[in-house]
């Protein structure tokens, strides 16, 4: 068909030779098009262009993973309800019961565990649930005291101010064992890399140990309005040292976190992630938990 139609236009035009090139060439370039209809597509609408390929993340999936975690521990409240019971039914307790008595600190050390979950998948979107669990050995102590002087008249004599020094010390333990998260995540296929973001409900486990103590003395001094006038004081009768030791303690809070997963082969993958983790106090001890993790999961 090319041929003829080559033939029939180089008789019918005869005046010019580049004008004769042109017509010649089209007319192969449309006989190309006619014999292939896939080739008459093409130049219909330019080039073809496929569909984008996503790896398939749909299913279940579980892995094992390592991590590095810090704890940030403040301390603050943790002797208060120990200084509450030795100063009860004395004047001075809402004086002195809100002193903030330890300091803060941090802790760092390696963590493990797994995880479990299912995703759902639509072209390159993806959304899942996973429950992910790690398990560590990490503790913090502090000790210190504080020492005040103040005034309390409250139950003091007619014509006397009651001045008081009071020192309260205390130390405790805490030590973090096991955490969990039960996730619900979002994430969007480039390829065989997915970055996800997610937002989840944190379980943890610790062991918490604090003691306490307050000492004090009275100066009741006499303001002159009174006679006879006579200074007194002494040391407080107060309830001795006091402690408490709990074992494997439950809190909850909350989790956010941003990772990705990276697929090597049709079921296996590898994976980064951040996660953060604000607890509920333990016993007045509050935790806030940094980890980053590698893993390597296997897709069912």
């Amino acid at each position: 068909m090319r041929a003829a139609m080559t033939a029939i236009l180089s008789r019918a035009l005869p005046v010019k030779t580049s004008v004769r090139r042109k017509a010649i060439l089209l007319a192969g370039a449309l006989s190309a098009g006619f014999a292939s209809p896939a080739g008459a597509a093409d130049i219909l609408r330019g080039s073809y262009v496929t569909s984008p390929q996503y790896y398939q993340w749909d299913g279940f999936y579980a892995g094992g993973q390592a991590g590095y975690t810090n704890i940030d521990v403040k301390f603050g409240n943790a002797t208060q309800p120990l200084t509450d019971y030795i100063l009860r039914n004395s004047t001075i307790q809402d004086n002195v019961s809100g002193w903030t008595t330890l300091p803060n600190g941090s802790t760092n050390g390696a963590s493990y565990g797994g995880f479990i979950g299912y995703n759902w998948q639509w072209d390159d979107v993806v959304v899942g649930v996973e429950a992910n669990y790690s398990h560590m050995s990490l503790s913090k102590s502090a000790s210190d005291s504080l020492g005040r002087s103040f005034i309390d008249n409250a139950g003091a004599l007619p014509g006397y101010n009651y001045n008081y020094s009071v020192l309260v010390s205390g130390s405790s333990t805490v030590k973090l064992t096991d955490l969990a998260t039960f996730r619900a995540r979002a994430g969007w296929a480039v390829g065989s890399l997915l970055p996800y973001a997610f937002l989840g409900f944190a379980v943890a486990r610790a062991d918490v140990t604090t003691t306490a103590s307050v000492s004090g003395n009275l100066n009741a001094v006499c303001d002159g309005s009174v006679t006879p006038c006579t200074n007194f004081g002494g040391p407080l009768n107060l309830t001795g040292p006091q402690s408490v030791s709990r074992k494997g303690v439950f809190t909850y809070g909350g989790s956010i976190g941003l990772g990705f997963d990276w697929a090597l082969s049709q079921n296996l993958f590898v994976r980064g992630e951040w996660e953060l983790v604000q607890l509920q106090d333990i016993e007045g001890i509050d935790l806030r938990i940094n980890t980053a993790r590698a893993a390597v999961g296997v897709k069912f």
